[in-house]
């Protein structure tokens, strides 16, 4: 048995180390110049979709109104979510102060079947432009002075149907434990969702950086059988596209077009997003996709489990103390389990700190690697917790609680 778990142990260690490395080796091939020059302007619908956001509206609209891009080609239109506060009113205030077209939607107004409300503000907003790209956002989020006309530039140079793009944490307390841990795997998470587009594996995308033709969104009928999940506006929708073309999807790689985002709030906050990211797994019908996140889990879980093996022998020993045989057994099954896990973290530090060290460097972030072992300790724990409970934990968002 002991034989069996140490194989199994293995295995899953060494498939780890191999798919950290496969990552990092698909990020170096995305071609940074695929898109040079631009050839054409497109006619843009930048989507919005809000929700309780009167603290961050205000300034996502002022960094949209600093674009490189012609205004008269910009359409801004925010779907209002129910919201409880005046987000509706500051960006109302701000819109009419800016050269561009705007509508301001609400969500109440929009008949549907589902309880997806993103998704559904996102459909009723597709529904009401007629521009031929839909770029979308976060209402907590700002942009940069040549975010819209680079991801434009993408779609000219390439004929392409969808382009995700960059995001960024940034929080306003690095010294946080938490907040660091948080941001650096962020920038992981980022860097595989380049990765995997580029491998085109199409298992992540960001709806707060995410564009795409509104005739691709069409003819893969939107999110119709993907509309029963509230989360995965961003993750479920690249893969129903990329199944029209997948060479038609690309991930840009360009610090110009990274969208920033703040941290959550609290501890509670970031483990109900990630319950609900954590939702979607089982609904990807790509089967590459189950067992690179199986592995992922089944790895993490394999480590703790030889970490309280090896702290539980000795503790049960202790309460029943045995000099004999049994005695050095005992002894032996300890230094096995603590061999296997000294082996799988070291291994686990090796593979995540080169992944990690690209990413952080991509974001111009190497401040986040200074706590790198604490995280890397954390990261094992919230794999485990977060992807052992997530498919079973309903988690709240703005006030909602959600599947």
């Amino acid at each position: 048995m002991i034989t069996f778990w140490i194989i199994i142990s293995i295995i899953l260690c060494v498939g780890y180390a191999c798919l950290q490395f496969f990552y990092v080796y698909q990020w170096k091939q995305i071609d940074v110049d695929l898109a040079t020059t631009i050839h054409k302007e497109l006619y843009v619908a930048l989507i919005i979709p809000t929700r309780n956001e009167a603290n961050n509206i205000e300034s996502l609209l002022h960094s949209i109104a600093k674009q490189n891009y012609p205004s008269s080609q910009i359409e801004i239109i925010i779907v209002d979510d129910f919201s409880e506060d005046d987000t509706v009113e500051k960006a109302k205030n701000i819109l009419q102060q800016l050269p561009y077209q705007y509508k301001i939607l609400h969500l109440k107004n929009y008949i549907t079947n589902h309880l997806a409300h993103k998704k559904s503000a996102i459909e009723y907003a597709i529904a009401q432009t007629n521009q031929e790209l839909i770029i979308t956002t976060d209402a907590d989020c700002v942009v940069q002075p040549y975010w819209i006309k680079n991801i434009v530039q993408m779609f000219v140079a390439t004929n392409a149907n969808l382009v995700a793009s960059p995001v960024a944490l940034q929080t306003k307390s690095i010294s946080n434990i938490w907040n660091r841990f948080e941001c650096l795997d962020f920038c992981g998470m980022q860097l595989i969702t380049g990765a995997s587009i580029q491998a085109k594996i199409f298992n992540m995308a960001n709806g707060a950086n995410l564009a795409y033709l509104k005739s691709a969104f069409l003819a893969c009928d939107g999110y119709k059988g993907i509309d029963n999940n509230a989360s995965g506006d961003d993750m479920l929708l690249i893969h129903k596209i990329a199944q029209l073309d997948k060479e038609k999807i690309f991930f840009l790689k360009n610090g110009d077009v990274i969208t920033y985002t703040s941290t959550t709030n609290s501890i509670k906050e970031f483990l109900h997003q990630r319950f609900r990211w954590t939702s979607k797994a089982t609904l990807y019908q790509d089967k590459r996709i189950t067992i690179m996140l199986a592995l992922v889990l089944l790895f993490c879980i394999s480590i703790l489990v030889n970490l309280l093996l090896t702290l539980a022998f000795p503790i049960y020993y202790s309460i029943f103390p045995n000099h004999s045989l049994d005695g050095l057994l005992c002894f032996l099954n300890v230094l096995i389990f603590a061999v296997l896990f000294i082996f799988q973290f070291i291994f686990k530090t090796i593979a995540d700190y080169y992944l990690l060290k690209q990413a952080t460097r991509f974001f111009n972030a190497p401040i986040l690697m200074n706590k790198f072992i604490v995280s890397e300790c954390l990261h094992i724990a919230y794999i485990v917790f977060v992807g052992t409970l997530g498919n079973f934990v309903s988690s709240n968002w703005k006030g909602r609680k959600i599947k």
